[in-house]
């Protein structure tokens, strides 16, 4: 199960990432003529454009996780695209969070959440800096409770206990504060869903999530 789910991270970001190098190769400013012959013309609503993103915050998940309600959470990735002509954008999410705690009943000192969100944003592009944004979509989220262990002051290890998954959903809403042509920061609110069985416990492994955003835009 644990190769499964590895396998599974490892494609999901390959993809993304595929997905974004070959977005942003395509929305170089090279003119048409270079690239084709005088003849041939090229709309302005078939570049690309998009935002990709590293977002760090805070995620806070419902009572059943108590003590363990509080959450540091981790944006691997966040990315939205489209051509100019569509009026929404594809949109993806790779988010991890980790608390020092595990719910009640549960064993181990540490557990943590993940979600792999897919879906469409609609990004308003005004004449200023601000770009709001709302998205949703389905969502693949999970979570995990592990027993942190230090044998020695050179050898230690993080042995997972249990691990579960389950389909669900995700919306949010935001803005891009765009600080140069291409670089911009932003603010984010999302609430996630995704109810699993943890070593015989339903929780809900989605939660509120207030994030921070740093990245760049094409």
């Amino acid at each position: 199960m644990k190769r499964i789910i590895r396998q599974t991270v490892l494609s999901t970001l390959a993809f993304l990432i595929s997905t974004a190098l070959l977005v942003s190769a395509q929305a170089l400013p090279v003119s048409a003529a270079d690239l084709a012959g005088p003849e041939t013309k090229v709309s302005a609503e078939d570049n690309w454009t998009g935002h990709i993103s590293y977002v760090l915050g805070y995620k806070r998940v419902g009572s059943e996780w108590s003590p363990a309600n509080d959450h540091v959470e981790f944006g691997i990735l966040d990315l939205d695209f489209r051509r100019m002509s569509w009026p929404v954008s594809l949109a993806a999410q790779l988010l991890l969070s980790y608390t020092g705690g595990v719910p009640d009943g549960l064993a181990g000192n540490n557990s943590g959440s993940y979600e792999f969100n897919f879906g469409l944003r609609k990004v308003w592009d005004t004449d200023g800096r601000i770009s709001p944004f709302l998205g949703g979509g389905p969502s693949v989220i999970g979570a995990s409770n592990s027993e942190f262990t230090k044998f020695s002051n050179h050898d230690n290890a993080n042995v997972q206990d249990n691990n579960s998954t389950a389909l669900g959903f995700w919306l949010n809403a935001g803005s891009y504060v765009h600080v140069t042509e291409s670089f911009d920061v932003g603010l984010m609110a999302q609430f996630s869903w995704g109810e699993i069985r943890l070593g015989g416990k339903n929780l809900n492994a989605g939660g509120l999530h207030l994030l921070s955003m740093l990245g760049y835009h094409w």
